[in-house]
């Protein structure tokens, strides 16, 4: 699928992505856990996993943890459907700006099944990539972010 919205232009010149500086980032996978204690303690003990943070969003026990760079958000549910993706639900993007992005995104042709959802600090929406690839599309917004939630969502410096 192209992309059929407008591209930045400085001086009559294409601007790419690398210029404009990162609009977003792959920012955790996020995964299902039938018990999420032995979760962590595989991931601790045997990867040297550290816990970033441990919260109850959206009514459930979230726990992020740092694997070397990467970060693994493991929410305290059994797999919806272990058939079709095991334990993975989705790539947790997060990007700078998401109604524009969403904008886009449907005006090149992308269906979302539900709008934009507001979280205690964050919004998201989630959207089907190819290969029924699930994402969740999210912005922070630090204004309303719980304190200990803020090293979670912050952009690198």
């Amino acid at each position: 699928m192209g992309h059929r919205g407008r591209w930045p232009r400085v001086s009559g010149r294409l601007v790419t992505a690398s210029e404009l500086g990162p609009q977003a980032r792959l920012h955790h996978t996020h995964i299902f856990a039938s018990d999420i204690d032995e979760t962590l303690r595989f991931w601790t003990t045997w990867l040297g996993a550290e816990v970033v943070a441990d919260e109850v969003l959206l009514g459930s026990r979230n726990v992020m943890v740092a694997v070397g760079d990467g970060r693994l958000n493991i929410y305290a549910q059994p797999p919806s459907h272990p058939e079709r993706s095991g334990g993975v639900h989705h790539l947790g993007i997060q990007v700078r700006d998401l109604h524009s992005l969403v904008g886009e995104m449907r005006a090149g042709g992308v269906v979302f099944r539900k709008p934009i959802a507001e979280g205690e600090g964050f919004r998201y929406v989630m959207v089907e990539a190819p290969d029924r690839i699930l994402l969740e599309l999210f912005e922070s917004v630090p204004d309303q972010m719980p304190d200990a939630a803020e090293t979670w969502f912050s952009w690198p410096q």
